[in-house]
């Protein structure tokens, strides 16, 4: 007997995004028994949230629970966590060096933060294929310093703008109203500053006042991929307090070599040991073939048999 469901989702269609639903379950794998997301955010291992959970103390992942929802926090690492990558990245939310300005009617500046603000970033690798150093604002000098071993780097993004519409009427950082700048590789220790090299006003403008804002500048290292021009900088003049940032992670300190050597060697099954670039240690990768989790026992999965076992569940074979 022939059947037709008028309306319902192609079989090719929810067959393929099943798949995506199961492979990203399968790559987000926790031990048998352990806790595996907090809030929104999935904990795969090597990190964990319990104990016997997660490889070593620098995996252990805290999920606070006075948030709504509950945020994540990795030990030693006050900054929320929003995504987990086993490729050896991991997003966070990191603060926004902020510096206003007030003008009184005598046309003065009172600041009402310090000359130059400044965040500090705790001292965890930078990653500077994933990350833009970034400013907004008109007249604006920010600086982004750290060390790459006891070398101390240095980089300068300046924005210039003859009034407020420049920071709108450009899409992209220019130089008019925004300013961005590659993160040097091998950077810890990060701070960020922001100042103006100006004593000029906008805040009397018909273009300023228009967009309700005061005379604000800000920079702040950011995940490229989440940069949208307009869309970002209208969150941050609206009032938001943190954006993505992605720093990087290893296992150990060995190189591949070394880490086969010792009994404690993390890549499991059909994976692969890859050198890591900038930090110290390595990575587990599943074989070309294969999806899933490295980092744990039988976590890389063959990406055909899965889809077999899939199809076959599907139809009630």
């Amino acid at each position: 007997m022939n059947m037709s469901f008028h309306g319902m989702t192609p079989f090719p269609l929810i067959f393929l995004l099943g798949m995506v639903m199961l492979l990203t379950s399968i790559a987000s794998q926790s031990l048998p028994g352990c806790p595996d997301s907090c809030g929104d955010l999935k904990v795969p291992y090597p990190f964990g949230m319990s104990e016997g959970c997660y490889l070593t103390d620098k995996f252990l992942v805290t999920c606070n629970q006075s948030f709504h929802p509950p945020k994540a926090f990795l030990r030693g690492l006050h900054l929320p966590l929003s995504n987990i990558s086993l490729d050896g990245q991991l997003a966070v939310l990191q603060s926004i060096a902020r510096d206003c300005q007030n003008h009184s009617s005598s046309g003065a500046a009172k600041d009402d933060h310090p000359d130059t603000a400044t965040v500090s970033l705790p001292p965890v690798a930078i990653s500077d294929t994933e990350n833009r150093f970034t400013a907004f604002g008109c007249d604006t000098t920010a600086v982004l310093q750290g060390y790459r071993g006891k070398e101390r780097i240095t980089r300068k993004c300046i924005s210039l703008c003859d009034s407020m519409g420049d920071l709108f009427n450009h899409n992209s950082c220019s130089g008019f109203g925004c300013c961005q700048t590659p993160v040097p590789a091998g950077l810890r220790n990060i701070t960020v500053s922001v100042s103006s090299f100006s004593s000029k006003s906008y805040s009397d403008s018909d273009d300023w006042a228009s967009y309700n804002i005061t005379n604000c500048r800000y920079a702040f290292v950011m995940e490229e991929s989440k940069f949208k021009f307009s869309t970002s900088f209208k969150e941050i003049l609206n009032g938001k307090e943190k954006v993505p940032m992605v720093i990087n992670w290893a296992i150990g300190k060995e190189s591949c070599s070394e880490a086969k050597k010792k009994s404690n060697f993390s890549c499991k099954g059909k994976s692969s040991c890859v050198d890591t670039s900038n930090l110290s240690g390595y990575l587990c990768r599943c074989l070309p073939g294969y999806q899933g989790n490295p980092y744990v026992e039988d976590g890389c999965h063959g990406i055909c048999h899965t889809a077999l076992v899939f199809k076959y569940a599907y139809s009630g074979v």
